[in-house]
């Protein structure tokens, strides 16, 4: 967000347990700011879950009053309505590459440590749209 030169209340930012309930009870502090975000990126899925039943609890609508993307794509992820916006970390990759380092590391290789990247994707579902007001101006 700096790195683009997005300013982002302090508010904003929620730390909590990797969980629906947290994600649930984090979104509730942030729907009652008086100027609420437009958007919430949640650290994972099951945070992301709680955070939309939120969004329903005080009437509004995911993605039209306020947008979602969680950041694991557990296959829950679209089961729910709408369908969740969500980065995909290739976690059986990800578990295969570290399972092949363990097995090469037992079996003599003493090379190098190595640096491993498996570039994450956004899984564009339904749970995310342009904001509320840049919507207006494209309609006009």
């Amino acid at each position: 967000m700096r790195s683009s030169r997005l300013d982002v209340p302090r508010e904003y930012v929620q730390e909590a347990d990797f969980n629906k309930t947290a994600g649930h009870d984090k979104a509730a502090v942030l729907l009652k700011l008086k100027k609420r975000p437009t958007a919430i990126f949640a650290a994972n899925d099951l945070i992301a879950f709680g955070v939309l039943a939120a969004i329903r609890e005080v009437g509004l609508r995911c993605p039209d009053d306020i947008s979602l993307i969680g950041f694991d794509n557990l296959d829950d992820s679209d089961a729910t309505v709408p369908t969740l916006t969500t980065v995909d970390q290739f976690v059986y990759q990800l578990g295969a590459k570290a399972a092949q380092t363990v097995v090469d590391r037992v079996r003599g290789d003493k090379g190098a440590t190595r640096r491993i990247l498996l570039a994450p994707e956004l899984r564009s579902k339904e749970s995310a749209a342009a904001p509320p007001d840049k919507k207006q101006k494209r309609r006009v």
